[in-house]
This record gives structure tokens, sequence and C-alpha cells, in this order.
């Protein structure tokens, strides 16, 4: 995963982390955040090392799936973008986004 990536999913468990499962979350957070080793997150939760795997894939599924609903990064990003615009062409930029979501 390239650190962009990891930027991202980190982003994602914070905004929509609370729709996990406990479980999914702290392994994920341990992923993600904690930079912990498949490995070492089987040892803490006391499960495999596959079942980290399926875990970490089955959250960051449904994260995605959460933000292709949602949007929120997205229009996050959108507006923090909006911050360097022109100030004539804000309005319409604003507009813009409107009509998006």
């Amino acid at each position: 995963m390239s650190v962009d990536q990891n930027v991202e999913l980190g982003l994602l468990v914070d905004i929509y982390g609370d729709f996990l499962s406990h479980r999914q979350r702290e392994i994920l957070i341990d992923y993600v955040n904690n930079d912990l080793s498949l490995g070492e997150i089987a040892d803490k939760h006391k499960i495999t090392r596959s079942a980290v795997m399926d875990a970490v894939s089955k959250a960051r599924q449904k994260l995605y799936d959460f933000e292709n609903r949602i949007r929120y990064l997205k229009l996050r990003q959108a507006l923090t973008q909006l911050k360097d615009c022109d100030p004539n062409q804000l309005r319409q930029q604003i507009m813009k986004l409107l009509e998006e979501y």
C-alpha cells in the first residue's frame, strides 16, 4: 500500500470508523495508524495472520463503500482546495460543487 493510500485509509477510519465492528476498527487502526505487521496484529488479537488480512480487507471495503455513498472525504478535499481559489471565481466553484453533490 502506498503512503497516499495509507493516509487516505487513515482518514476514512477517522471519518467512518465508528461504523465498523470494534474488532475491525482496532485491527485496521493497528494496521494503518500503528503500522503493525500482520503477524504483530495476529499476536496482539490472538488470531491468525489470514484472519487479520480478512479483517483488514473487509474493513477497507466497508470504508470505501461508505465513502462512495456519502462522499464526505471527497467533498472535504474539494472544499479545502477552494481556499486557494480566486475570490472572483469562488462563487462559481461553490455552485459547481453543489451541483455535483
